[in-house]
This record gives C-alpha cells, sequence and structure tokens, in this order.
C-alpha cells in the first residue's frame, strides 16, 4: 500500500515537473525574437541608421579624399554597403571627369555616393537638388556628345531641395537653378570640355592632342629619339630588301620553292618601309595632323580627311599583312619538304 502510494507522488511530482517546464519553454520563446540582418532591411531614400550601424569611417577612395570632408558612412543612398562598390560606380564617371565641365562635379559624385558624416549626426550629409540642377545643366552636353542621357540613378529630384536642420544638405556654389531653364541653349556651345594640352575636335567627336613635339604624353627628346631609329631601321630594311629582290630578279631560276616566298617576303617589307621613310621626308605634320574648325592642328584619330596619312596606312597595313601571310606560307613549304 505504502509502494502505491510513494509511486502516485512520483508520477504526480513528474507531470507538474513537466508542465513547469514546457510553460518556461513557451514563455521563453515569445520572448525572443530572431536577430535580423542588415541586408534585409528597407533602405530608405536618406537611411538613419540602427545605433550599432551609426559610426563614421574614412574615405578610402582617392579621388574623394582631401575635398573639405574625410569621413563617410555605408549603406549609401544607393544600397552600396561598401566603400569599393561606391569607387567602382565613381570610376563610370572617369570620362566625365576628364571633360572637366564643372568644377564642381568631384564634390557632386562623392557627396553622392559616399556622402559626409558627423559623428554627432544621426543623417548623413549629400548633395543638395540645386548642386545637382547646375552641374547637370553643365554636363548634359558632354555627356549628349557621346550619346548618354544624365544617369537615373543621379536624378535630381531624389536630392534634398533645401539645406535644413534636420535634413542638411551640400549647396555648392549654385545652390538656385529653377527647373524651367533649358538645359541645353539651341545656340552652338563655345565651351569646350577638354583638358589642356587637349583641344575640341570638330562637330562631337570629342577632344584630340594638338600637334607639334612640344605636345602631347611625350616629351621631346623621346619622339626625337623615336624618329631616329624608326628612320634608321626603314632605311635598313629598304636597302636590305631592295638588294634582295633586285638578286632575285637577275637570276630568278636560283631561287625555287620552298625558298621562293622569301624574296614576296622582302619585297612586302619593302613597301611596308615607304611609309615610315615617307613620313620623315614630309612632315609629322602632314602626315599625321589634321586642322579643326577653329584651325588648330591636332593629332589624327579617325576618318580620311588627310590623304597622307590614309596612303601610309594602307601601305603599312596590306603590306604588312601580306608579309604575315607569306611567312606562313614559307613554314608550310618548308614543312612539307621536311616531310
Amino acid at each position: 500500500m505504502e509502494i502505491r502510494q510513494t509511486s502516485t507522488y512520483f508520477v504526480a511530482f513528474r507531470l507538474v515537473l513537466t508542465a513547469l517546464i514546457a510553460a518556461e519553454f513557451v514563455s521563453s520563446n515569445r520572448s525572443y525574437k530572431l536577430p535580423t540582418s542588415k541586408y534585409d532591411r528597407r533602405l530608405p531614400s536618406d537611411p538613419i541608421f540602427d545605433e550599432d550601424d551609426n559610426r563614421c569611417e574614412p574615405i578610402q577612395i582617392k579621388m574623394c579624399q582631401g575635398l573639405g570632408y574625410n569621413a563617410t558612412r555605408m549603406p549609401n543612398r544607393f544600397g552600396q554597403y561598401r566603400q569599393t562598390e561606391a569607387g567602382i560606380e565613381l570610376n563610370s564617371y572617369q570620362v566625365l571627369l576628364q571633360y572637366n565641365c564643372s568644377s564642381e562635379l568631384p564634390m557632386f559624385l562623392c557627396a553622392a555616393f559616399l556622402p559626409m558624416c558627423e559623428p554627432g549626426l544621426e543623417r548623413t550629409i549629400g548633395p543638395c537638388e540645386g548642386m545637382c540642377l547646375s552641374i547637370k545643366k553643365l554636363c548634359l552636353p558632354a555627356l549628349k556628345s557621346f550619346g548618354y542621357p544624365w544617369p537615373e540613378i543621379l536624378n535630381c529630384s531624389n536630392f534634398p531641395k533645401d539645406n535644413k536642420q534636420n535634413m542638411m544638405c551640400m549647396t555648392g556654389t549654385h545652390p538656385h537653378v529653377k527647373d524651367e531653364q533649358p538645359l541645353i541653349r539651341p545656340t552652338k556651345i563655345k565651351r569646350s570640355y577638354c583638358r589642356q594640352p587637349q583641344i575640341s575636335l570638330q562637330s562631337n567627336e570629342g577632344c584630340g592632342w594638338r600637334c607639334g613635339y612640344q605636345q602631347g604624353m611625350f616629351s621631346t627628346e623621346d619622339k626625337e629619339f623615336a624618329d631616329l631609329w624608326m628612320g634608321v631601321c626603314s632605311g635598313v630594311c629598304f636597302i636590305s630588301t631592295v638588294f634582295t629582290v633586285l638578286t632575285f630578279l637577275i637570276d630568278a631560276s636560283r631561287f625555287r620553292y620552298p625558298e621562293r616566298p622569301i624574296i614576296l617576303i622582302a619585297m612586302c617589307y619593302n613597301i611596308y618601309s615607304i611609309p615610315y621613310i615617307l613620313r620623315l621626308l614630309v612632315g609629322r605634320n602632314n602626315i599625321s595632323c589634321q586642322r579643326n574648325t577653329e584651325g588648330e592642328m591636332f593629332l589624327i584619330k579617325e576618318g580620311l580627311g588627310n590623304t597622307g596619312c590614309t596612303v601610309v596606312f594602307l601601305l603599312s597595313y596590306f603590306f604588312g599583312m601580306a608579309s604575315y601571310l607569306w611567312w606562313v606560307i614559307l613554314t608550310l613549304t618548308w614543312f612539307l619538304a621536311a616531310g
């Protein structure tokens, strides 16, 4: 009888203990929340971050260093969580930066993709709408010359209109630009978007280098050194190939296959050397330069405006390719003769 009472008490104790454990487990699950990743949050147009993310970090992109502020906070308004991602986006505007269409363009791009961060402020400080409109007015013609519209990611309506205490932004030197003002005037744009020493070419052909030994990326000494060696090499090539061809013409029966392609290679290289000699005799500017609409000489990039340049290109390209083909034929004949 005592054993039955003891077992009954033990079973009741086990049931009560199980009920208490289950109640504790349910209450703990109700109060427990899974941590959410910051990548799952929806990024607002001007994000205010949690206290853990509200940290400024030094600017690592070189083109944005030394512009008046040295700290930013990621992610930015475009959803980029790392400065390297913003740096890749900034590199896509290098051509526009080289045009130097606006002195404030570097500040605008850096403020947009790497906004200014101050430790005491909850929001980052980016560009104002007026700053965006003024830069768009100056740089849109340069973009259109390449056939590109204004980037949708830099839509000026997405930036704050005014610099307010609760929504600070960078106004720039032209904070007030009305939307009604035309972005492109119907008259011809005389502003040059080319960096010195480059000059504007005809119509919308972009920029080109000025002609002259004092212009371009290399020094006068380097160009004279290149001309000297180019003249020596082309002269030696012309004389040696002429001697080879004349030897063949004196007694053609001496040269049979598989050696016969060597004569054809010599003929190709003989004509191939003529454009280099012609350039030295006629003059560098007469062969490789052309005048723009303002009368300035620039280095030709494309087109058939200069007859001398066209002739030099055709001779060097055609006979250069022909010499390569005859080299292939020579190796094939040698291979077949050896087999």
